[in-house]
């Protein structure tokens, strides 16, 4: 599987810049709400006790991921060398497109009947008031130098280095690509040797096809989500001799959460917002009436 996700992280390069680990079993996401300041000592003086409060974040447990194809022995003898590779590739490919789907629109372990991982922007529209969500009206606004700045604002400075912004290609060559300061000069840099596809306020731009056409996420993936892999991702096959057929299955174990939205700002249109959060209270609504 190992070249077939590269391939992947280049098609979805949220998922790959995500940090990761490898943990069997449960992990608790865990977070520090304050700290107190070191002091300055006489030299005799002892030094006292830090105080940290932290606080249990998200559980993380696992979510399975699976996707199969099962085709006919004759189909199989029939067919070219080259038609495995290409099903494994299909495989992988639906893989990589789950997992990236997860990290930006996941709802979480909502419902049992289909838990997934808890994506980014599912977390950004739950907080109260929505405070790194950045909305425009494309009949009365528009994305410009000033949107595009409030947005810079509402991610924490510490997490500004690391930080990329991630869109998919429309949505880089219509809109990000035609902001222009006052003399008409596009603030969008083309660097294809950046790690993407230019650079815009200093941050490298990657093309990512999880991101809904018209959004705009700025952050710092390493940072800010986190996402246990309890089991890499897998490709199998199985004989069913009765019925001359042959089922090609990929898995993985995984399961993620935003560690922090201070590291995150989403750029959108309103009505795209809206039915965002209406996919969310009617997933979270039918998990209600589950239970």
């Amino acid at each position: 599987m190992t070249g077939i996700l590269e391939e992947v992280s280049e098609l979805y390069p949220l998922w790959h810049d995500v940090f990761k680990t490898g943990i069997k079993g449960n992990v608790t996401l865990l977070k520090e709400k304050s700290s107190s300041d070191a002091k300055w000592y006489k030299e005799e003086q002892e030094t006292e006790d830090g105080k940290e409060e932290i606080e249990k974040g998200y559980l993380l447990t696992g979510c399975e991921l699976s996707r199969s194809i099962t085709i006919s022995w004759k189909l199989r003898e029939m067919s070219m060398d080259e038609f495995k590779t290409y099903i494994q590739n299909k495989l992988a490919k639906a893989m990589g497109a789950a997992l990236a789907y997860g990290v930006i629109k996941g709802k979480g372990k909502v419902s049992e009947e289909t838990p997934e991982p808890k994506g980014i922007l599912t977390t950004l529209i739950e907080e109260d008031g929505k405070p790194h969500i950045v909305e425009y009206t494309s009949d009365t606004d528009k994305l410009d130098y000033k949107k595009m700045t409030l947005a810079m604002s509402k991610i924490k400075s510490l997490h500004m280095k690391g930080a990329c912004i991630y869109a998919e290609n429309q949505t880089i060559w219509n809109q990000l690509a035609n902001i222009v300061d006052a003399t008409g000069r596009p603030y969008f840099i083309p660097d294809p040797t950046s790690g993407g596809v230019g650079r815009i306020f200093g941050l490298v731009v990657k093309e990512d096809d999880s991101i809904p056409t018209g959004g705009i996420l700025v952050g710092n993936a390493n940072a800010g989500y986190h996402a246990n892999i309890n089991k890499q991702v897998t490709l199998d096959s199985e004989e069913y001799k009765k019925k001359r057929q042959t089922c090609y299955i990929s898995y993985a174990i995984v399961d993620g959460a935003v560690r922090t939205t201070d590291a995150f700002v989403y750029i959108a249109q309103k009505t795209e917002m809206d039915i965002l959060a209406k996919e969310i209270k009617a997933a979270a609504a039918k998990a209600d009436k589950e239970k």
